[in-house]
């Protein structure tokens, strides 16, 4: 629906390069009193102004169309990245629900042992009750990622547009440990400068509204101006010809409402750019830092947090193994190395849902494709006084 749009503002550029059709005016009186013959009045004349307007009006509607484009393109952009996100999404809650039943098992093994130490007398009644209710948690828990999980999954299908069979699709649950080298903040605006297409359109709009502007400047004065032949044919048989022409004479309105209108078009939409162009700047430099974060809270939990988790469950084993520690020592030492584990899961779900956010900033890819995204200077007024 929304590509269609492109085909109403092609339509509006073929309508304004097309020629003017000319007038033709006929007219017959018949008499009245005696026995006169009828008087046949004809007139063929054509719009001379609008045929001076058509290179102005056909240049505007050029530069609405590609604004038009950049427009629609922006918002394949921007369905990109929101299914790019609902990817991740899903991704990163297969992967938190695999983590969640390993550890429910480990929980329900924690509850059988637990269970068969009551039977033998081995600990009491309230130990086997905290047993059972974080087991009981823990399930509770599992069922929420479940439910987390199928609508995130709808979530995606509503951006393909899947129905029926489509929707029973499979994707990879591990989200990608390797992350790309992050560029530089100035290479990312110059990116963002270049690529994002709502700054094109933006500033295409700005182009229409000058363009347009030059046409008010340019015919206020003489709005209609039309030349042709007119013949008739007289009462007496007589045929007269000869040159027609009308103009609007600009007394009472020359053209200083419309001349109004565009000069605040104009500078409505230059502060329209400019504004957007800041917003812009300003999400880069936000989504650039939040990356940045991200990576160095990942680069934490790889070198330090759950290699220290690792190390702790691996020396509870032994002591379990030496009958230094019970088992329930050993099971909270394994779900300390979980919640590790689910927090570094986390925390690698946002960064990738950030690095999707700062590809939407930049417009779409952090590669710069020479032959589709070219840079554009700033709109400049037609005039002085706009």
């Amino acid at each position: 629906a929304t590509l269609e749009e492109i085909g109403v503002a092609k339509a509006e550029f073929v309508e304004a390069a097309t020629l003017p059709n000319p007038s033709l005016d006929l007219g017959l009186e018949y008499p009245m009193l005696g026995n006169m013959a009828n008087r046949y009045v004809g007139q063929l004349t054509q719009n001379f102004i609008s045929l001076a307007m058509r290179p102005l009006k056909k240049k505007i509607a050029s530069e609405n169309l590609e604004a038009t484009k950049a427009k629609v393109a922006f918002e394949v952009v921007t369905l990109v990245a929101d299914v790019k996100k609902a990817f991740i999404t899903v991704q990163a809650d297969q992967e938190t629900l695999e983590s969640m039943k390993r550890n429910q098992e480990a929980l329900v093994g924690s509850l059988d042992l637990a269970k068969r130490q009551r039977e033998a007398g081995n600990v009491t009644e309230l130990a086997l009750l905290g047993r059972e209710q974080q087991c009981q948690e823990g399930q509770l828990a599992l069922g929420e990622a479940e439910t987390l999980l199928a609508e995130h999954r709808e979530d995606l299908n509503a951006l393909l547009g899947l129905d029926g069979e489509q929707t029973r699709w499979k994707i990879t649950s591990v989200l990608p440990r390797e992350r790309p080298t992050d560029l530089s903040e100035r290479d990312l605006l110059k990116l963002a400068e270049h690529q994002r297409f709502d700054l094109q359109a933006a500033y295409r709009e700005a182009r229409v509204h000058a363009v347009a502007l030059k046409l008010t400047e340019s015919f206020r004065w003489v709005p209609v101006l039309d030349f042709g032949v007119i013949g008739e044919r007289d009462i007496d048989y007589a045929f007269n010809a000869g040159p027609a022409f009308r103009i609007e004479l600009p007394i009472f309105n020359q053209g200083q409402s419309r001349l109004l209108r565009e000069q605040s078009l104009l500078r409505r939409s230059v502060a329209k750019l400019q504004g957007l162009t800041c917003s812009i700047r300003s999400q880069v430099r936000k989504d650039t830092e939040k990356l940045r974060l991200l990576r160095e809270r990942l680069s934490l939990y790889e070198k330090e947090i759950l290699p220290t988790a690792k190390n702790i469950t691996r020396a509870s084993l032994d002591q379990y193994n030496a009958m230094q520690l019970s088992p329930y020592d050993l099971f909270q030492a394994r779900y300390s190395e979980f919640s590790a584990e689910k927090e570094y899961e986390t925390t690698l779900k946002d960064y990738w849902l950030a690095r999707a956010d700062l590809e939407r900033a930049v417009g779409g890819t952090f590669r710069i494709i020479p032959d589709a995204t070219k840079p554009f200077g700033k709109p400049t007024r037609s005039n002085k006084k706009s």
